[in-house]
């Protein structure tokens, strides 16, 4: 039956009333299962989030996916959803793949989940994360820096096998593509290199929103100039 379905149609159904909760919910897992498009599993993830479909059943699927799916898409993706619906439960899995998974974008998911939430439980996963960050990318101070470069790295490239401070000279390459106004290269150098007495980069400055406006936007007018000699980007 779920071969004329698609996760969104299911979305549909199911606010049309064309769909229960428990029909919708077979359908999307076996749609998750069985297709290998990264798109469509993303978006059974990111539907049965919309949808609030709970049960011990659900719980293991997410888990898995964010476990051990090959994509770090699905895994960041579903970590925003086991987060949601399942806030406690989700808690050790998410610990586990702090120590463990090293894409940018599943650490910054696990950031942008935890970062509001009060309570011991995601004090010690702001601990660990913050840890395993100064450890990937071998830094005391602004490993956020880093992180959100990265991301911006990974959005520029889409390379899925692209991990967390795993090429330092492919970040520096894009970081050096443009005017350096805000002194981002020598901070970078100096970082690495273990110093720790620069006042931290404002939050206006640091982050992704505003690296991926700076990098990406350079990134589009070089490909309607198709030449990177006569690119100049201001703040």
């Amino acid at each position: 039956m779920e071969e004329k379905y698609t996760p969104e149609k299911v979305y549909y159904e199911v606010l049309k009333d064309n769909l229960n909760q428990k029909a919708a919910t077979d359908i999307l897992i076996s749609l998750l299962e069985k297709s290998d498009n990264i798109h469509i599993r993303t978006k059974c993830i990111e539907i049965i989030g919309k949808l609030e479909l709970k049960g011990a059943y659900i719980f293991k699927i997410l888990e898995n996916c964010m476990l051990s799916d090959e994509s770090s898409l699905v895994r960041s993706i579903s970590i925003e959803v086991i987060s949601r619906l399942f806030p406690k439960l989700s808690l050790v899995p998410i610990n586990w793949v702090i120590h463990n998974d090293t894409a940018a974008l599943v650490l910054a998911k696990i950031l942008e989940v935890i970062n509001h939430q009060i309570g011991l439980e995601y004090d010690s996963l702001k601990k660990n994360i913050i840890t395993r960050l100064q450890k990937i990318y071998d830094v005391k101070k602004e490993v956020f820096l880093f992180l959100n470069l990265d991301i911006v790295y990974f959005e520029l490239t889409n390379d899925v096998n692209f991990k967390a401070g795993q090429s330092w000279h492919k970040i520096m390459k894009m970081v050096t593509s443009y005017r350096d106004l805000i002194g981002l290269i020598p901070r970078l150098y100096y970082l690495k290199s273990g110093g720790v007495n620069l006042p931290p980069l404002p939050p206006m400055i640091n982050n992704v929103e505003f690296f991926r406006s700076l990098f990406l936007k350079k990134e589009i007018l070089k490909i309607e100039n198709n030449s990177t000699e006569n690119v100049c980007y201001s703040l």
